[in-house]
């Protein structure tokens, strides 16, 4: 007799637990994406502040890298199709600070 897979989860804050059993239901996803951005915090003239939110800084992007891992039975024509680089993708540099994008590269 096989076993039966479970997950449970518990939340402290409100003592209550969630319970998940099919997992034959589950689908497989055919890409995990990965990303990190960087920023710079520019100080905000609290213009547009609304009565719930008090905005303090901007978030000016600097840099960012993304990586794209496509599942092993994805074909490699399907990703060349579709310009899906498989390489880590990497932005450094912003117009907002008066400065060109400086580097967009694909690392190998």
């Amino acid at each position: 007799m096989q076993q039966k897979q479970t997950s449970t989860t518990h939340n402290a804050t409100t003592n209550t637990f969630m319970k998940f059993e099919n997992y034959e239901r589950t689908k497989k996803h055919p890409f995990a994406l990965y990303a990190d951005f960087e920023s710079f915090l520019v100080k905000q003239n609290n213009s547009n502040n609304t009565r719930n939110t008090c905005i303090i800084h901007d978030h000016d992007l600097m840099s960012y890298c993304y990586y794209i891992k496509p599942s092993e039975d994805i074909p490699i024509e399907l990703l060349n199709k579709y310009n899906i680089s498989t390489k880590p993708v990497m932005f450094r540099g912003d117009s907002s600070f008066g400065q060109k994008e400086c580097c967009k590269e694909v690392h190998g």
